[in-house]
C-alpha cells in the first residue's frame, strides 16, 4: 500500500501545472548572471590601455620566478631519490642512515619552498605542495616508528622461539622415562607435544586469522594438560610436568607469548606496509603538484604574454569578444554555484538512502521544499515507512503481534554472542486443539491474540516473547539458568495462560505446560534450542508432575536419538528379514486343549540386540513402515500355521495383529486374501485381532472391509476390550466373532474385586451376543479357577506358555498334558 501511494503521489506530482522550480531557478540565474557579466565587460574596457605596460612586467617577474621555480623541482627530485625500500630494510642502522639522508635532503627542500614565500600568486598552489610534503614528512616518521617496533617484536619472537626449543628438550626427555609409559602420562606427553609442535608453527603463520585459529585449538589441550597434572600417572613427573604446563600457558597466552608476539609483529608489518604505501602516494602526490605548478606557471606566463600581445593588436571588437567570454565564464560559475546547492540536497538524500540500506529506518528525512527535490525527499520518507512495516511483518507473528522465529534466532545469537547464558521456554497449550475443534478457528485466533496479550504483560523487560507454532509459545528469557529459578518464572507464566476466557459467555481454559532448553549448556543455535526445548515438553507431558516445566537433559535426547536410530533400523530390518514371529498358544479353558496360537512379531537387532515392539510398533506405525511389517507378519503367519498342518499336527488357529493404519488401507482384504492364497491356509484358521480405535473410523469404510473379510471366513477379534473408547453399538452392527480381555483386567483379578466384576460383565456381555471371549494375561491357576467359574472360553498367558519360536511348537503340542494345569504356576 505505501508503495502504490508513492506511485500515486510521484504522478499527482507530474500533472502539476507550472511552478518556480530548479529548471526556472537556474534559468532566472542565468540571466542575471549574463546581465552583470556585459556590464563588467564593458568596464574592463577603460583597462585595455594598461595591457601594454602589463607585458613587461609580465617579462621581469617571470624569469626569477621559473628560475626559483627549478630550484624547487630539483630539491624536491633529491629527497624523492630515498629508496622506500632502504626505509623496509630489517637492519636498524640502514633504517637510521636512510632517514638521515632524507631529512638532509627535506631541509633543502625547504629552504627552496622559503623562497618562494614572497610569490603571492602562487599561495595556493605552493600551500599545497607543503601540505604534501608535510605528509611525507609524517609518513615517513610513522613509518620509521612502525619499523623499530616491527625489528624488537621480531627479537623477541626469536627469543619466544628459542623457549620453545628448550621445552622440546624437556619433553624428550620425560617421554624417555619409566614414568611416560604410563596412560595418563603418556596423554599428558602427547598433548605436550602437540602444544609444542603447535607453538612451533607460529614462526610460519603469517595471518591473524591463522593466529587466532591456532590459540582457538591449543586452548582445551592446554586445559586437558591442567587437569592431568594431577592424575596419579602424571604426578610422578614431579615439577617438570607443572613448569612445562607453566611455560607452554606463558608462550601461548601470557603477554610474552608467541601468538600474541607474532600477532603483533603480523600487525606492525602491516601497517609498516600501509605506511609505505601512504609514502609513495605523498611522494607521488608531492612530484605531480611540482611538475603541475611549472607548467601551470610556464603556461600561465605565456598565456599572459601571448593575450597581451595579441590584445595589442586586435582592435575593439576583439575586447567585446573577450566580454563575452568572460560572460560565459561567469555563467559557468554560476551554474557551478548553483549545482553545488542541488548537489549537496542529493548528497544528503543519497547519504539517508544508504543508512536506510543499512537498516537505519530512524533517519531523519528533510520533507522541505517545493521543488522535485522536496518531492523526492518526501517519497523516501514514504519508502522508508513501508521498509519499516515490511520489517516489523518479518520479524513479528501477524495473528498475535509477538515476535517470531526471525526475532527470536537474532535475540538468542546476540545474547550467546556476548557470552550470556539464558532459557528458553518452550510453551505447549493442552486443550487448544479441543476449543478449536468445538468453537471454530475464529475463537481459536481470539484464544491466541487474548494469551498473546497476557503473556507479553507477564515476561521480564528484556525477555522475548514468540509463536513459533500452532499454540505453541516461546519465552526467551536471559539470564535465567538455574532450575529453581526456571521453574519459578515458569509458574508464573502458567498461572497468567491458565486463567479462564470469557468468550461468549463461555469460560474456556487451556492448561500450559513448558518445555525448556538452557542456552549455551543445551546448544547455541535456536533451531537446536526449540528442537530440545520441544523434546523436553513431550517427556514432561508423558510423565508430567506437579512442576509446570520440564528441563532438557542429556537422557531425553538420548531417547530420542534410539528413536531415530531405531526408525532408521527398522526399514534394513524389514528388508533384510531380521523380524521373527513367536507364537503363545491359546488354551480352550472348560477342556485344556491348546487350540490356537497368536502371532507376536519380534525384533533382534544384530548390533543392539532385542528390541521391545513397545519401541519400534509407535515407530513403524508413525514412519508407514508398519504396512511393509505387517504384510509380512500376515504371509508368514499364514505360511507357519498351513506349514504345522502339512507336517501333521492338528489345526491352530492363527491370530494376528492388525495396526489400525494397516487396517484403514484400502489393500488390506486383498492383502489377507493374498496371504490365504499363498500359504494354502484355510480361512477359518485364520484370525484378525483389531483394536477397538479402529470402529470409530467410518470414513474408511471399517465397516465394508470387515464384512469382506468376514466373507472370505476369516474371523476378526477385538483385541484390548475395555481399555478404549469403548461403544457397543458396534458390536450388534459389525462381524466380530471374538472379545478378548485385556490383561490389565485380568492380572488383578480376585473373586469379588473390581477388576474381577468388570471381566465377569465383559463375559456376560460377549456371551449374550454370541461371542466367543479370551482372557490374556494368565499367570496364576486361581486366574484359571475364575475364569472357568465365570465361562470364559479360552485364555492365553504365561501360566500356560510363554510365546514359543515356531520350532518349539510341535514339542509343546507333544507334551501338553490338560491336567498338569492345575500343578503350575509359572511367575512371569
Amino acid at each position: 500500500m505505501a508503495l502504490s501511494a508513492t506511485s500515486d503521489a510521484a504522478g499527482a506530482t507530474g500533472a502539476r501545472p507550472w511552478r518556480f522550480g530548479i529548471r526556472a531557478k537556474m534559468w532566472a540565474t542565468f540571466a542575471a548572471v549574463a546581465v552583470l557579466v556585459l556590464g563588467a565587460t564593458l568596464v574592463s574596457w577603460s583597462s585595455y590601455r594598461e595591457t601594454d605596460r602589463a607585458i613587461g612586467r609580465i617579462v621581469d617577474r617571470t624569469l626569477p620566478l621559473m628560475a626559483k621555480l627549478s630550484d624547487l623541482a630539483r630539491m624536491s627530485q633529491k629527497m624523492l631519490a630515498i629508496t622506500p625500500a632502504a626505509l623496509m630494510a630489517d637492519d636498524v642502522a640502514a633504517i637510521e642512515r636512510a632517514a638521515a639522508t632524507f631529512a638532509h635532503a627535506q631541509v633543502q627542500f625547504a629552504e627552496a619552498l622559503a623562497r618562494l614565500d614572497d610569490e603571492t600568486a602562487l599561495r595556493s598552489e605552493l600551500g599545497e605542495i607543503r601540505a604534501a610534503a608535510m605528509r611525507i614528512d609524517a609518513d615517513i616518521s610513522l613509518l620509521l616508528a612502525a619499523q623499530r617496533q616491527r625489528i624488537r617484536l621480531a627479537a623477541s619472537f626469536a627469543a619466544a622461539s628459542d623457549q620453545v626449543d628448550v621445552l622440546h628438550q624437556e619433553y624428550r626427555l620425560m617421554s624417555d622415562s619409566s614414568v611416560g609409559a604410563r596412560p595418563k602420562a603418556r596423554q599428558f606427553l602427547l598433548l605436550a607435544n602437540r602444544m609444542l609442535v603447535g607453538l612451533a608453527e607460529v614462526g610460519r603463520i603469517d595471518t591473524l586469522e591463522d593466529v587466532e585459529a591456532l590459540s582457538a585449538r591449543l586452548r582445551p589441550a592446554l586445559a586437558q594438560m591442567r587437569r592431568l597434572l594431577d592424575h596419579p600417572d602424571v604426578e610422578p613427573l614431579g615439577q617438570g610436568a607443572t613448569r612445562i604446563v607453566a611455560r607452554i600457558d606463558a608462550l601461548t597466552f601470557g603477554e610474552t607469548a608467541l601468538t600474541t608476539l607474532r600477532e603483533r609483529e603480523i600487525t606492525t608489518r602491516a601497517v609498516a606496509g600501509l605506511r609505505l604505501s601512504a609514502l609513495a602516494e605523498a611522494s607521488r602526490v608531492l612530484d605531480d603538484d611540482v611538475s603541475r605548478l611549472m607548467a601551470r606557471t610556464a603556461r600561465r606566463t605565456a598565456a599572459e604574454r601571448d593575450e597581451t600581445a595579441a590584445m595589442l593588436d586586435r582592435s575593439q571588437s576583439l575586447l567585446l569578444a573577450l566580454g563575452s567570454g568572460c560572460a560565459l565564464g561567469s555563467l559557468a560559475l554560476a551554474f557551478l554555484y548553483l549545482g553545488r546547492g542541488i548537489l549537496d540536497r542529493l548528497a544528503r538524500l543519497g547519504a539517508t538512502m544508504r543508512r536506510i540500506a543499512a537498516g537505519d529506518l530512524a533517519s531523519p528525512i528533510d520533507t522541505r521544499g517545493g521543488d522535485e527535490l522536496g518531492d523526492m525527499a518526501r517519497d523516501l520518507a514514504v519508502f522508508r515507512d513501508a521498509i519499516a512495516k515490511v520489517n516489523h511483518v518479518a520479524s513479528h507473528d501477524m495473528l498475535t503481534g509477538l515476535g517470531n522465529r526471525a526475532m527470536l534466532e537474532t535475540h538468542v545469537t546476540r545474547h550467546v554472542a556476548r557470552g550470556g547464558r539464558g532459557a528458553l521456554l518452550y510453551f505447549g497449550l493442552d486443550g487448544f486443539r479441543d476449543v478449536v475443534e468445538t468453537f471454530g478457528f475464529d475463537t481459536g485466533d481470539a484464544v491466541l491474540r487474548l494469551l498473546a496479550e497476557r503473556l507479553k504483560a507477564a515476561v521480564r523487560p528484556g525477555d522475548v516473547a514468540a509463536r513459533v507454532g500452532a499454540d505453541r509459545f516461546v519465552v526467551a528469557a536471559p539470564d535465567l539458568a538455574d532450575e529453581a529459578d526456571i521453574q519459578a518464572f515458569a509458574a508464573r507464566i502458567a498461572a497468567v495462560l491458565r486463567k479462564p476466557l470469557r468468550f461468549d459467555d463461555l469460560d474456556l481454559e487451556v492448561d500450559p505446560f513448558a518445555g525448556v532448553a538452557r542456552y549455551p549448556d543445551d546448544g547455541a543455535q535456536t533451531e537446536l534450542l526449540l528442537h530440545r526445548a520441544d523434546l523436553a515438553l513431550r517427556a514432561g507431558t508423558d510423565n508430567r508432575t506437579r512442576r509446570e516445566a520440564a528441563l532438557y537433559a542429556e537422557e531425553i535426547g538420548e531417547r530420542a536419538a534410539r528413536r531415530r536410530d531405531i526408525r532408521t533400523d527398522l526399514k534394513l530390518a524389514i528388508e533384510r528379514g531380521d523380524f521373527v514371529l513367536h507364537y503363545q498358544p491359546k488354551m480352550r479353558i472348560r477342556t485344556g486343549r491348546i487350540e490356537g496360537v497368536e502371532a507376536l512379531v519380534r525384533w533382534n537387532h544384530p548390533h543392539k540386540g532385542p528390541i521391545s515392539p513397545a519401541d519400534f510398533i509407535p515407530l513403524a506405525e508413525s514412519s508407514g513402515l508398519i504396512l511393509p511389517l505387517g504384510r509380512w507378519v500376515l504371509r508368514e503367519a499364514c505360511r507357519q500355521a498351513q506349514a504345522w498342518v502339512a507336517a501333521g499336527h492338528p489345526p491352530l488357529r492363527v491370530a494376528v495383529n492388525i495396526s489400525p493404519v494397516q487396517f484403514l488401507r484400502d489393500d488390506m482384504v486383498e492383502a489377507a486374501r493374498a496371504a490365504l492364497a499363498d500359504s494354502g491356509l484355510d480361512a477359518e484358521l485364520l484370525e484378525l485381532e483389531i483394536t477397538e480405535g479402529v470402529l470409530l473410523h467410518q470414513e474408511g469404510n471399517v465397516a465394508a472391509r470387515m464384512r469382506a473379510l468376514r466373507e472370505m471366513g476369516v474371523r476378526l477379534a477385538i483385541d484390548d476390550f475395555g481399555t478404549g473408547y469403548s461403544s457397543l453399538s458396534y458390536l450388534k452392527t459389525l462381524p466380530v466373532d471374538t472379545l478378548k480381555i485385556d490383561q490389565a483386567f485380568v492380572r488383578p483379578a480376585t473373586p469379588g474385586n473390581d477388576d474381577a466384576r468388570i471381566c465377569t460383565a465383559i463375559i456376560g456381555l460377549a456371551h449374550d451376543l454370541g461371542l466367543e471371549v479370551v482372557a490374556e494375561g494368565i499367570e496364576w491357576q486361581s486366574h484359571i479357577d475364575f475364569l472357568q467359574s465365570e465361562g470364559c472360553d479360552v485364555g492365553q498367558g504365561y501360566f500356560i506358555s510363554r510365546p514359543l519360536a515356531p520350532e518349539a511348537i510341535p514339542p509343546f503340542l507333544e507334551t501338553w498334558k490338560s491336567e498338569r494345569l492345575a500343578l503350575r504356576e509359572v511367575a512371569s
